[in-house]
């Protein structure tokens, strides 16, 4: 979190000479942003969005990775797909005219309720039902399985100005590809699973870094204010 501050305050300061933007869109098919950016006279802007991960988005990451050639009985221990998540993503650009080039940096949070128990039995070879029965006496039983994905890329793109002050709209291609992730399961949502956590961690790390490309097309409606920076040039 200490590292999310000082990228904002490093943000906002090279903001005070820049011509800082608001937008929102999202990046198809992984997530809705909500994001800024500030764009220098040097041709350099550097930007960073918040992304949510919402239906029909929640397939997309483990859609993809199968389409490169994951294991399916792996992504299947997820469950059928992740059901809620968010991303934070940080970005430097260089601009030629309306033309840019840039390079991210991804990180995602991602949650898979009800993850599947029989699947889980069957892929990991623990038998969750009598780990259960030894354990617990409620009935109550379900998984949660959490995954943080650490991602770099390369984007490009052109952006439109609208016949309005101060109105953008932005289309980008991002490429990513995740160079590391963590995961882990809970009991219930507050039980670590050590044991079972290392074996999904282990195989689940695997896959994301072979199968972990990202491509997106981002779709965004930005407002620059420009009159800031004007008011700051004039000063």
């Amino acid at each position: 979190m200490k590292k999310v501050f000082i990228l904002l305050q490093l943000f906002f300061s090279i903001g005070i000479a820049a011509q800082p933007g608001l937008y929102f869109g999202s990046q198809v098919p992984l997530t809705y942003t909500i994001g800024a950016d500030f764009k220098t006279n040097y041709n350099i802007a550097v930007g960073m969005h918040l992304g949510g991960i919402a239906y029909p988005y929640k397939e997309a990451i483990l859609g993809i990775m199968e389409l490169g050639g994951a294991d399916e009985t792996l992504t299947n221990t997820i469950g059928h797909a992740f059901t809620s998540g968010y991303s934070m993503q940080p970005e430097l650009m260089y601009y030629k005219n309306n033309w840019k080039v840039g390079l991210i940096y991804s990180f995602f949070y991602l949650r898979a309720d009800d993850t599947p128990l029989n699947v889980i039995d069957n892929y990991y070879g623990f038998n969750l039902s009598d780990y259960r029965l030894l354990r617990f006496i409620d009935n109550f039983y379900y998984l949660t399985l959490y995954s943080e994905l650490h991602c770099a890329g390369i984007k490009a793109g052109y952006n439109f100005n609208l016949p309005f002050e101060g109105i953008e709209i932005h289309t980008d291609f991002d490429f990513m590809k995740i160079i590391a992730s963590n995961s882990y399961v809970y009991r219930n949502e507050d039980e670590y699973l050590d044991v079972l956590s290392e074996n999904v961690n282990e195989k689940l790390d695997y896959h994301y870094l072979k199968y972990g490309y990202l491509p997106s097309v981002n779709i965004k409606i930005l407002y620059r204010f420009n009159f800031l920076y004007k008011n700051n040039t004039e000063e």
